[in-house]
């Protein structure tokens, strides 16, 4: 083997170790080590690497098997460390903290930087970093506070995006209301205020998955009555609802996941106990599957039909709580 094979196998080998390391290597590190773009194109063509965005070569064995959020972070990671002074922003700020998304493109790393103009290039969109953008820390980088991400996603993607991320963060205690309602109030925005302000005032930490908190954005603008995680009382702690619907119709999100494995059996023998029981008492039942849950309309007629079918019956829960309570994390505000 010639000294410039054994050159190149050790450049091979010092790139895979970086990427061993810390889950991606970026091109400008790659050049630091002595390795080509041909170096690069020779490892994802051998099937060792992959390369999502330009920039950004991941190893090929795991990505498969990451989450979209989990790999977006790592792209995001990449592209921050070949620019250190720009800090993640948008949903690629809330990937970092491990947040749930939903309706965002995970194929574009957002990013703020101190210049004049916003720039967008293939894969990275450049945003100005305005004074006074709370900034802080997230895996190791710098990114935009969840509360402003979170805004940020609402802005730019919609309002179901938003209530999902705000969902998620007020969840777990990354964000507050009090917060959330500053930030809408400021002169920051200058598009998407109204997705802004309506995420803000659905925003309920009490949804327990992203897709409770899609299907709370679908019913949202049909003027329901609506309560996230109801207790509806039964055996033990009591059954509760992923959505309670104008006090008398139970919605589902019937995810596939729930009955797989060698535990499917059970849990799908407990969840007839469950709805027969809710039935008995008097609620009415509807379950989205996930080919269902992108389609709104679809959904709203759903629940339109089961409310009809109740008619004017209402089972109140045992509690006998307000059903527009708001929660922040366990806190009702």
């Amino acid at each position: 083997m010639t000294k410039a094979h054994h050159r190149d196998w050790g450049v091979m080998e010092a790139l895979l170790m970086l990427v061993k390391e810390q889950g991606f290597v970026t091109t400008r590190q790659a050049a630091a080590l002595g390795a080509s773009a041909n170096t690069l194109s020779r490892l994802v063509a051998g099937g060792q690497l992959v390369r999502p965005i330009s920039c950004v070569h991941l190893p090929a064995a795991a990505w498969g098997a990451l989450t979209p959020e989990r790999k977006h972070a790592l792209l995001v990671k990449g592209v921050l460390a070949d620019h250190p002074g720009w800090v993640a922003s948008h949903h690629s700020a809330l990937a970092l903290s491990g947040v749930p998304l939903w309706d965002v493109p995970f194929g574009t790393v957002h990013v703020a930087g101190q210049q004049r103009n916003s720039v967008r290039r293939s894969s990275v969109h450049l945003h100005v970093l305005r004074p006074g953008d709370p900034v802080g820390e997230a895996s190791g980088n710098r990114v935009i506070t969840p509360g402003l991400a979170t805004l940020q996603v609402a802005a730019r993607f919609g309002v179901t995006a938003g209530v999902v991320a705000a969902d998620a963060c007020l969840a777990a205690g990354l964000t507050s209301s009090t917060t959330l309602r500053r930030l809408a109030m400021s002169d920051r925005w200058r598009y998407g205020v109204a997705a802004v302000r309506l995420v803000v005032a659905l925003a309920d930490g009490r949804a327990e998955s992203a897709m409770e908190s899609v299907l709370r954005s679908h019913l949202s603008d049909a003027g329901w009555g609506l309560e996230p995680q109801a207790n509806l009382g039964g055996p033990g702690a009591g059954y509760r609802a992923d959505l309670l619907v104008e006090g008398r119709v139970v919605v589902e999100y019937d995810g596939e996941e729930k009955y797989a494995g060698p535990e499917g059996h059970q849990a799908l023998l407990a969840e007839k106990a469950r709805e027969d029981h809710l039935r008995a008492e008097g609620y009415g039942f509807v379950r989205i599957t996930k080919a269902r849950i992108g389609r709104p309309a679809a959904v709203r007629r759903l629940v339109a039909r089961a409310l009809a079918d109740r008619g004017a019956h209402k089972a109140i829960p045992p509690s006998q709580r307000g059903s527009n309570q708001r929660y922040e994390g366990g806190t009702a505000v």
